[in-house]
């Protein structure tokens, strides 16, 4: 097991990782680092690895980032394919690929 400040502690031989979770995590980061973190999870996944993002989707006083927000920049990432959509009143978990050549 290891403690890590993410994305400012994200080690880099984490790699070809086949499943990565960030699960209520998401909304205590700034934009951008939730932006850097997203970034550092599809490159490290493995060609075949998954990302699960599961977050609470009311809203968090106080905190830069909401549990939608946090998917909703998922979506836009044109590296990133979405595999499974589960959305509930309270939460929302979403599973990803990364995008082959050829996919949008």
């Amino acid at each position: 097991m290891r403690n890590a400040v993410l994305p400012e502690q994200w080690d880099p031989e984490w790699t070809e990782l086949d499943l990565i979770v960030v699960s209520e995590v998401g909304y205590f980061c700034s934009p951008e680092q939730w932006k850097k973190l997203l970034s550092l999870c599809t490159k490290a996944l493995s060609a075949d690895g998954h990302l699960v993002l599961c977050h609470w989707r009311h809203p968090i006083k106080d905190w830069p980032l909401d549990g939608d927000d946090v998917h909703r920049e998922a979506r836009r990432r044109r590296n990133l394919t979405r595999l499974v959509e589960h959305r509930e009143q309270d939460f929302e978990i979403d599973i990803y690929t990364r995008t082959r050549r050829g996919r949008v």
